[in-house]
């Protein structure tokens, strides 16, 4: 029995201790995207990329060495066969492009400060899921209390009803309605809880932790009054959701640009020494086949089918259909925005409405229960009354989780 629960012990404590608790709020959810979530890393991992291309014009410059070396045996003709090396180095330097290589680096550029904006869009695209997953979350922890709440209530009416059947004011199927409920409430509690629990596993892959970590959510499902503040913006919080597009229509107006200039000249210097076997020259002498050069080399493409022509022609038609795209996002932005904040609007008053809404029903079951327990009422009046109070209290917290999920929409649109 002792090294049974030296065994257990052994198992259970180690998982216990490194069990990890993480405390969620919508005030640490955007450090928490932003640093663990894995597609916002890897579009980080595609701008590293990007930016280590950045540089290649002043790199292109620099020189290519080559160092070959062979031991070949060969047979020429009635020879004999010989076995002899060959080797040798060979400098190159690019000393002019035709502007190719400057029109690379641009595109480099552009192509780093497009991934940048990538990994922008993205984070802001994870964080506002993210966000609405966090407060569907909230949401369903009081949609919970709320039904146990009705369970509570119900099993209220319920004692009421068998009083007045025992009082003869009643018959049994006051008790069967109530009891009818009570199963319709608990079957109302289970699916909420199993969504609950979905919906958790799904904030810990958006926010990159495994299954078994335990998320706390301390905060309250309450909205803003001073909402109006936060969503203050200009055009430059939000031009980094269109930038992506703009910067990919300049890199490829540059690369048709770089295609029209096939035709440029391209000038090169290079050095070389050979060291040939009599398989490549023929004397004898192994100081006869040895090769020293230097040299400057000046190539031109004159003519290649008007292949080049062509592609710079349709690189150039690509860039300005998606220059059109990148405009019409930009106005379906703005329309976007303009309807997202009106939305908040509405639902901050619909919260206040839903406000006024509960005390109404609260004091509609109130009177209905007096008027139950006096007699007056029977259980159809009682069971409506319970189940408007219920309605008006999930109607509340609908409203407020659309008005935080609509307003961190938003939020995540301005980069904030």
């Amino acid at each position: 029995m002792v090294r049974l629960l030296t065994v257990l012990f052994a198992i259970l404590i180690p998982s216990a201790a490194f069990a990890q608790t993480v405390v969620v709020s919508s005030k640490n959810l955007r450090t928490l995207v932003e640093t663990r979530n894995e597609r916002v890393k890897a579009k980080e991992f595609e701008y590293q990329s990007a930016k280590l291309k950045v540089g290649s014009w002043a790199r292109s410059y620099l020189p290519t060495l080559e160092l070959y070396g062979a031991q070949e045996s060969f047979k020429k003709g009635t020879a004999e066969t010989k076995s002899q090396p060959t080797y040798g180095a060979a400098l190159n330097m690019n000393l002019y492009n035709g502007g190719q290589d400057k029109l690379t680096e641009a595109r480099h550029e552009l192509a780093s400060e497009r991934k940048s904006y990538e990994k922008a869009v993205t984070l802001a695209e994870q964080l506002s899921e993210a966000q609405a997953i966090y407060w569907d979350i909230l949401y369903r922890r009081d949609y919970l209390i709320l039904v146990k709440q009705a369970q509570e209530l119900n099993a209220t009416n319920l004692k009421s009803a068998v009083r007045r059947i025992q009082s003869g004011v009643a018959t049994e199927t006051d008790r069967i309605e109530f009891e009818m409920r009570d199963i319709e409430l608990k079957q109302i509690l289970d699916e909420a809880t199993l969504a609950q629990k979905n919906q958790i596993n799904m904030l810990k892959l958006f926010l990159g932790y495994e299954e078994e970590a335990s998320l706390q959510f301390s905060e309250s499902l309450e909205h803003d009054h001073d909402w109006q503040g936060l969503i203050q913006h200009s055009e430059k919080n939000h031009d980094f959701l269109i930038k992506p597009v703009e910067l990919l229509s300049e890199e490829l107006k540059i690369e048709g640009k770089a295609r029209q200039r096939y035709f440029l000249p391209k000038l090169e210097a290079y050095a070389a020494y050979n060291q040939f076997n009599q398989r490549e020259e023929d004397p004898a002498d192994e100081g006869e086949r040895q090769e020293t050069v230097i040299g400057l080399r000046l190539t031109m493409n004159l003519f290649d089918g008007f292949k080049s022509q062509r592609e710079s022609s349709a690189l150039k038609a690509e860039a300005q259909a998606i220059e059109m795209e990148a405009r019409f996002k930009k106005r379906e932005l703005d329309l976007h925005l303009h309807a997202e904040m009106e939305e908040l609007n509405l639902l901050h008053g619909q919260v206040h409405d839903a406000e006024q809404n509960i005390k109404h029903s609260e004091k509609y079951f109130k009177l209905t229960q007096s008027e139950y327990a006096r007699g007056v009422k029977n259980s159809p009046d009682m069971l409506s009354a319970s189940e408007k109070l219920f309605a008006t209290q999930v109607k509340m917290i609908e409203i407020i989780k659309k008005f935080q999920v609509a307003k961190a929409h938003l939020l995540a649109k301005l980069g904030k």
